[in-house]
C-alpha cells in the first residue's frame, strides 16, 4: 500500500477541524445548547424542595424559579448556569435574589388587604376631656379610673393608638377621637374604648355594651359580637356581663340628641377593656397591650369582612 505522506502542518489542520465537529456535536446534545429563550429555560433550574409553607395560599416561589421563568419571556438578566449534569442529583445552589420570608399569621394579617375598605372611629376613653363642649361640659377634669402607677386614660391612649396602627396597616381609614366626638360622627363603625375599675379586685374580665336606643340593633350587635368573639379569643380574658351599666348602653357617645354624638347610621359600641382594679387584667393591658389591640382589630376586620 502506498503511504501518504503529510506535512505537519497539514496534519494540524486536519485535527483542528476534527476537534470543532466533536465540540459541536457535544454542545448541541446538551442542556446547555438550548436558546435561552426557550420555553424550556424554566426546566433547567432546579428550584429546592422546600420553599415557603406547605399551604399552598402562602407558598412563595423559588427566585430562581422566577427568574428562569423572566427570562423565557425575554425579560431581565441572562440566569447563571445553574443546571448540574444530567445525571447528578440536584445541587443545592445560592441565588443572588433573595428568598421572601415565610408569611406569618401575624405578617398576613398586616399585609394591606384591597377587599377591605373602610373607615373606623376609635374613640379613646377620657382623653382630652378637658377640650369637651359645653353640652358636655359635666364631663370634663375627669381621666377615668387611677391607681398607684397607673390611669385608665394612659391605658386607653396606648391600646387606642396600637389598634389604629394595626388597622392602618390593613388599609382602613382610622380617625382617632379623643372625648369629643366630632358632631354627628359617620364611619362603618365606632368603638369606645375604656378601662373599667371595680372595689372586688378579683373580678377579671372584658365588658361591650351599644346603645339600648339603637335604632338599628341587629348592626350594632353584629359589630358588638364580632369584637366581642376576637377580643376573647387573642387575649383570653371572658365575657362580664354582670357589670354592665347604663353608663354603657346610655353612653354620651350614643345620645343623638347631642351635636358631638355619633350619627345614627353609624354602628358603636363602648368596650370596657378589663378591670384595672385587678392585678392579673391590668397586667394584661399594660404589659402586653398588642394583645388587647390585635384583638380589637381582629373584630373589626371580622365585622367590615361580613358586610
Amino acid at each position: 500500500m502506498r503511504r501518504l505522506h503529510l506535512s505537519e502542518r497539514t496534519v494540524a489542520h486536519i485535527l483542528t477541524a476534527l476537534g470543532a465537529l466533536v465540540i459541536a456535536a457535544t454542545f448541541t446534545a446538551s442542556p446547555l445548547g438550548r436558546a435561552s429563550d426557550s420555553t424550556d429555560a424554566p426546566q433547567a433550574v432546579a428550584a429546592p424542595a422546600t420553599i415557603g409553607p406547605s399551604d399552598p395560599e402562602l407558598a412563595v416561589e423559588s427566585p430562581l424559579t422566577l427568574r428562569a421563568s423572566s427570562e423565557a419571556r425575554g425579560g431581565g438578566q441572562r440566569s447563571r448556569d445553574l443546571d448540574p449534569s444530567p445525571t447528578a442529583a440536584p445541587t443545592a445552589y445560592t441565588a443572588d435574589v433573595p428568598v421572601p420570608p415565610t408569611p406569618t399569621a401575624a405578617a398576613a394579617e398586616q399585609q394591606p388587604n384591597p377587599q377591605l375598605k373602610g373607615q373606623v372611629g376609635i374613640q379613646v376613653g377620657h382623653w382630652k376631656n378637658s377640650e369637651l363642649p359645653g353640652e358636655l361640659a359635666s364631663l370634663r377634669g375627669s381621666t377615668g379610673a387611677a391607681g398607684k402607677d397607673w390611669r385608665e386614660v394612659d391605658v386607653n391612649l396606648d391600646i387606642s393608638r396600637r389598634v389604629a396602627t394595626l388597622l392602618e396597616g390593613l388599609g382602613v381609614t382610622v380617625d382617632l377621637i379623643p372625648a369629643t366626638v366630632p358632631i354627628h360622627y359617620k364611619a362603618d363603625a365606632f368603638i369606645a374604648v375604656h378601662g373599667d375599675a371595680n372595689s372586688n379586685t378579683s373580678v377579671s374580665g372584658y365588658k361591650l355594651a351599644r346603645a339600648s336606643w339603637s335604632k338599628n340593633p341587629a348592626r350594632d350587635d353584629a359589630l358588638l359580637n364580632a369584637v366581642s368573639s376576637a377580643y376573647a379569643a387573642t387575649t383570653g380574658l371572658r365575657y362580664h356581663p354582670g357589670t354592665i351599666t347604663r353608663n354603657m348602653t346610655g353612653y354620651y357617645a350614643f345620645n343623638q340628641g347631642l351635636q358631638h354624638s355619633v350619627d345614627a347610621s353609624t354602628p358603636a359600641v363602648i368596650l370596657e377593656l378589663g378591670f384595672l382594679t385587678t392585678a392579673s387584667d391590668r397586667k394584661l393591658l399594660m404589659e402586653q397591650p398588642d394583645r388587647a389591640a390585635e384583638g380589637i382589630v381582629n373584630g373589626v376586620v371580622k365585622y367590615l369582612s361580613s358586610r
